[in-house]
Order: C-alpha cells, then structure tokens, then sequence
C-alpha cells in the first residue's frame, strides 16, 4: 500500500490504552511511577486517567506513549507496543519509520483487544490486518490507496482535503459506517470508490460529484445520510438518483437558499420512511 500525505513537521507516537488490565494489581500511582521508570531514550510514558476498583486497585487506566521529534518507530517500538495485551485503543500521530527498515508486525497479533485504530498524518504500516479484532479506524490527512479489511465496521477519512490520489474502499465487505469529511471549504481531488451495503454515510464538506452521488444512491441500505455543509444547488446539481434511498430514516442536508427560501429537493419527497430530516443552508 501507498501512502501519500502533506506537511509532516514533526514525528510523534501515541498509544492510548483503556482496559480492564488482569495483569496490574498495584495502585494508580504504582502504576505511574512504573512507567516513569519505562521512560527513556526519548520515549514517554505517562498514566492519563485511572479507575480504581472497591480494593483501591487500577482496573481501567489510558497511557500515552510519546516519541520525540528525531524518534523513529522501529521494531523495538512495534515489540513494546505488542506487550500492552489490554489495549483497546491504539492511536498513531505523526509517525515515521525507517524506509530501509522492513517492520515485523507479527508481534501485534497479541493484541486481541483493540477494536478501534486512529492514523493521522503517518506512514501505512500495513497495522490493521494484524488487529483481528478491531473494528472501527479514523484515517486524518493521509490514507492508503486501498482499504480492503473484511472485518472492519467503521471508517472515518478526516480532513480529506489533504488526500492526494484516489481511495478504494470497495473491498470493505462488512463496512456499516462511513464518514468521509474536510476541515475546509476545499475537499481537494480525493476520489473515493464506495461500497454497496452501508448502513451509515457522512459526506461532510465534501462537495460530492456527480459520479460520487450515484454511488451513494447505489447504497439502496442506507438508513442514514449526511450531507451536510455541502450547499447543493438544486438548480444545478442532479440528486434525483438519492430518491432510491427508500430505506432513509435521517437525512441532513445543506441546500442554497433562494431569497428567503430553503430549496428543498424533489427526492426528499420520495422518501417515506424519514423520521429525522434536517436542512440548512
């Protein structure tokens, strides 16, 4: 996989865990000082919430591991990364590995427990086929070219105007929920290929082409759609297709007004089976 990605300032890890930990029965503050003690060669970590159960024991606690700006991840950050067995969150920030490196990701495969992956602004280390498990990733100013996970549920692509190529998603077999959406005004030239079965679709700043709309009117399922902050002109842009949509219970919509009026478009009176509709300008 190919990943494309702009303005990279600064190389930063983040690994957060939020678990039940079997394996630590000592205090919130035995833990922190245990991972001061792991803090090193530019790496650290630190204990960012805590719960202790009636014994006064940490039963649920997030950690944060952060590199340093010259940091780069290497094998002994994937090795250590695969001993948080209780992690079920894992987020990578502004990371880097070494290109003449190749990484052994087997080690991930511990951990059984992390259902959901946020990358932002990071190489593609190939990480979610060796999360069995996890169903949901957040991609922010970067993706690959193709995203084919069978188990994955939930994608979102943030910021989309960073995107530089094209972002297959066809081969998400099991995809329910979608949200592509852009920090500005201009969602650059991210050409996205959708799946057919999803439950839930958020195109959010976006500006959708024409070619994209009969995709997602393709997406006979859809029971809820988002389009919001696009400000369709119902003069100009077709949406006629989205009347196949006839298992819609929300819609939310941003529309041009014209005068004072809202311009409510002649497909939304196909669709009786909407509970929530939302329009805005």
């Amino acid at each position: 996989m190919k990943m494309k990605f702009k303005n990279l300032f600064t190389t930063l890890l983040c690994l957060t865990v939020a678990a039940a930990d079997t394996n630590y029965t000592g205090k919130c503050k035995d833990l922190n000082k245990t991972l001061d003690k792991k803090s090193n060669n530019g790496i650290k970590y630190s204990l960012d919430n805590c719960t202790l159960d009636k014994n006064g024991n940490a039963v649920d606690y997030e950690i944060t591991l952060e590199c340093g700006d010259d940091s780069i991840l290497s094998q002994t950050g994937i090795n250590e990364i695969s001993t948080f067995t209780n992690l079920k969150l894992l987020t990578i920030y502004t990371c880097r590995t070494k290109s003449s490196e190749n990484l052994n990701l087997e080690p991930l495969k511990k951990l059984e427990k992390v259902s959901e992956l946020f990358i932002k602004l990071s190489n593609d280390f190939n990480i979610p086929k060796y999360l069995k498990n996890l169903k949901k990733i957040t991609y922010g100013r970067c993706a690959p070219d193709t995203i084919s996970y069978s188990h994955i549920e939930e994608l979102d692509l943030m910021d989309a105007e960073y995107y530089e190529s094209k972002v297959n998603l066809e081969g998400n077999t099991n995809l329910k929920f979608l949200r592509i959406e852009s920090s500005s005004d201009d969602a650059g030239d991210l050409d996205v290929k959708l799946p057919k079965h999803l439950k839930s679709l958020s195109l959010i700043k976006y500006n959708p082409t024409q070619s994209l709309l009969k995709q997602v009117a393709a997406n006979t399922n859809l029971e809820s759609l988002n389009l919001e902050f696009n400000a369709f002109d119902t003069k100009n842009d077709d949406l006629t297709p989205l009347k196949k949509l006839t298992k819609l219970t929300e819609l939310k919509l941003s529309c041009w007004m014209s005068g004072e009026a809202l311009n409510v478009p002649d497909f939304v009176f196909s669709l009786t089976g909407l509970k929530t509709l939302e329009l805005s300008m």
